[in-house]
């Protein structure tokens, strides 16, 4: 696997987290909705500390960003909807 398919896998499954974990935390929305922002930054300090090859500022900070926004999204309404 080629280290952009590792970021975007990596963050695809930390946006389902964050989704799942978002929809038990909605009676308190603030947090319900800081849930992605933490994944994120989890994301980040995750990629850093397992890289094996030389990645650019956009490999850690913008690549799979849409992705774990996404999956978040997706995963959290069709929760709320069950």
């Amino acid at each position: 696997m080629e280290k952009e398919d590792k970021i975007l896998f990596i963050r695809g499954i930390m946006g389902v987290v964050a989704g799942v974990i978002s929809y038990f935390l909605i009676p308190n929305a603030i947090l319900a909705l800081v849930v992605p922002l933490i994944m994120y930054a989890v994301s980040i300090v995750f990629i850093l500390l397992t890289r094996t090859a030389e990645y650019t500022k956009w490999d850690i900070f913008g690549r799979g960003l849409l992705t774990l926004f996404l999956a978040w999204f997706l995963i959290f309404v069709i929760l709320y909807n069950m």
